[in-house]
């Protein structure tokens, strides 16, 4: 009796973990690209919790994003770097005939406006620092969170000596933590030129809306804020920014909108400004001038009433539209998102996958073609949970539910028991796995990467469900619907509540916010220990086949829990993800009330 199941469990968990057929589509990395360039050369490298940093040098590597097509002069030699093998910029040694080449970017465009003295450069190995030393900013913050692209990203023949202050850390803690006004802060483009899709997967909280506006607050009178995106075709990551700038901007002052936003765009780089005192209308004719000089394409622009696109045509004016919904409400700006092909609707903080675009509807109409033309569009992340997700439903349905469904059809009627015995340690293996991914997603927020994260959520709940589970022998069985009850009731409240204490509390030191976070999940985690083993003294009682059936269904549930929760995060976001596994173990608790032909030992 007992061999069929543990049998079963074994193969099971032996398959979903390690599946020989597992799909190993993966996004293409820049790292290998360069180091095939003539004489390419791997001059550092760098491991640490962080990521992996490399440096290569090659004579014909070129990092200057969106530099004007109308440019004649020198380029500097350069020092590729790489972070996880994603191309995150460049060390540049500058001297006196390439430093010509930073008026002749994007970079330069909030200074031709206005004189920024105090400027905030998010990405180190990024041209905005090298930008705002060339026109005479006063004090330049470089902020990086890795501190081996700071070190290995140093630029070299700029008068920034006494100007240049070098910042590491995550992004939006700094944002949190700061107390000084900036006349400018400047995103420069993430990855490289053709990531889009490769981190689709990955939560970024930097470009959300809570991020925009707080970036905002930040500004002194007369500031700006500055995002440059890589543009794609059709245009997606621009788009969004468009749109999260405008909400950011209406949610901070809805009357500042109409004058508040610029988008300027380059053969390959789209930039957006978003100015909450509004732009003069002395600035716009010094940005149509400049631009002009440049071969740059204003999009958008208060008062702009037509598309005026010159030098880089697109089939459509994407990025016109979606300034002009965006600055007339939310209403407007929702409705175009809607009507997109991708997705470009503005990430917020509780859903943060700034880099996500595509719909399903956009790849099977695309697909149906049967010309190969959604592969550009596809992002492999999605598809390979996608693929891992459908695998290990098939089989946990195989070994573990098909079997149960045999036995109770068959004379032995303990059958009906076994299946609710399935039922409810599957609903709590995966509620157990959707609460730890939903506390590690929002709590790389609050710790500011998911290294920290991912060590602070399992060291919290394997030790307080172990003290939950080790507590949980002295209660009485009756009271196992109560436990479900109780942390569905907790759960509840933290989709509700952890994410604004996160945001609340994000500019306290590490070590605080690291404990906050404890202490936020300690109360959840101790109570997560007692549904598994109340569960075995109620429903598996003394009976060791049932024991083996419980321990297989909650492993395969386990297994098929983390890209699903990975799935439902995506789609619907950490607070969604929260409520869901109160859901499963509310169901796991009006399981047992149930009874279902289940023996209860008392």
């Amino acid at each position: 009796r007992r061999a069929p199941a543990l049998v079963a469990a074994a193969v099971a968990l032996a398959v979903l973990l390690h599946p020989p057929w597992r799909l190993r589509i993966l996004p293409q990395k820049s790292l290998p690209q360069i180091e095939a360039y003539p004489e390419a050369v791997r001059v550092a490298e760098r491991t640490s919790p962080m990521g992996w940093v490399v440096a290569v040098e090659a004579p014909a590597f070129r990092f200057a994003p969106g530099l004007s097509l109308a440019y004649r002069g020198g380029f500097p030699r350069q020092t590729a770097l790489f972070v996880d093998a994603d191309l995150a910029g460049a060390a540049t040694a500058w001297d006196e005939d390439s430093r010509a080449l930073l008026d002749w970017l994007p970079a330069s465009l909030p200074h031709a406006l206005a004189p920024r003295r105090r400027v905030l450069a998010v990405g180190g190995a990024g041209m905005d620092a090298a930008a705002a030393l060339v026109h005479g900013a006063q004090r330049v913050t470089v902020l990086e969170l890795h501190p081996d692209v700071a070190r290995l990203g140093q630029a070299r023949g700029l008068e920034g000596e006494g100007r240049l202050a070098w910042a590491i850390g995550d992004a939006r803690e700094h944002l949190a933590r700061s107390a000084e006004r900036y006349d400018l802060i400047a995103i420069g483009p993430s990855g490289g030129p053709g990531a889009a899709g490769a981190n689709a997967l990955q939560e970024d909280f930097l470009h959300t809306v809570e991020a925009y506006q707080r970036a905002l607050d930040l500004l002194a009178e007369g500031g700006t804020l500055a995002v440059t995106q890589w543009l794609e075709l059709p245009p997606r990551r621009s788009v969004r920014t468009v749109l999260t700038a405008a909400e950011a901007l209406r949610r901070r002052d809805s009357a500042s909108v109409a004058r508040g936003l610029v988008v300027v765009r380059s053969w390959g780089t789209v930039t957006t400004l978003v100015q909450p005192d509004g732009f003069s209308d002395a600035r716009l004719a010094q940005l149509d001038a400049w631009a002009d000089t440049r071969w740059l394409d204003v999009d958008w622009r208060p008062a702009l009433g037509a598309p005026a696109t010159r030098y880089n045509v697109l089939d459509r004016p994407i990025l016109f539209e979606a300034a002009q919904a965006g600055t007339r409400s939310s209403e407007a700006a929702g409705a175009f998102a809607d009507a997109y092909p991708f997705r470009v609707a503005p990430a917020t903080d509780a859903r943060p996958y700034p880099h996500q675009f595509v719909r399903p509807g956009t790849l099977r109409a695309l697909a149906a073609r049967g010309r190969g033309d959604w592969l550009p569009f596809a992002e492999w992340g999605s598809v390979g949970i996608m693929a891992t997700l459908a695998q290990g439903v098939v089989l946990a349905a195989l070994l573990i539910l098909a079997p149960v469904l045999v036995v109770a059809r068959g004379p032995d009627q303990s059958g009906r028991g076994r299946l609710a015995l399935v039922a409810y340690f599957t609903a709590i293996g995966l509620a157990y796995l959707a609460a730890e991914i939903a506390a590690i997603q929002q709590l790389t927020l609050l710790l500011g990467h998911p290294v920290y994260a991912v060590a602070a959520v399992l060291a919290v709940l394997l030790a307080c469900s172990g003290i939950g589970s080790a507590w949980s022998d002295r209660l009485d069985t009756r009271r196992a619907p109560a436990a479900s009850f109780l942390l569905a009731g907790l759960l509840a409240v933290m989709a509700a509540t952890l994410l604004p204490g996160v945001q609340a509390a994000q500019g306290s030191p590490l070590a605080v916010r690291a404990l906050l976070g404890a202490v936020a999940l300690a109360p959840a985690a101790i109570v997560m220990g007692m549904p598994f083993p109340m569960g075995l003294r109620v429903l598996a009682v003394e009976d060791s086949a049932r024991v083996a059936w419980a321990w297989a269904a909650n492993g395969a549930a386990s297994a098929v829990a983390a890209p699903l929760a990975a799935l439902t995060a995506l789609e619907a976001g950490s607070p969604a993800l929260f409520a869901a596994a109160a859901a499963a173990y509310a169901c796991a608790g009006a399981l047992v009330v149930a009874g279902r032909g289940v023996r209860v030992k008392s």
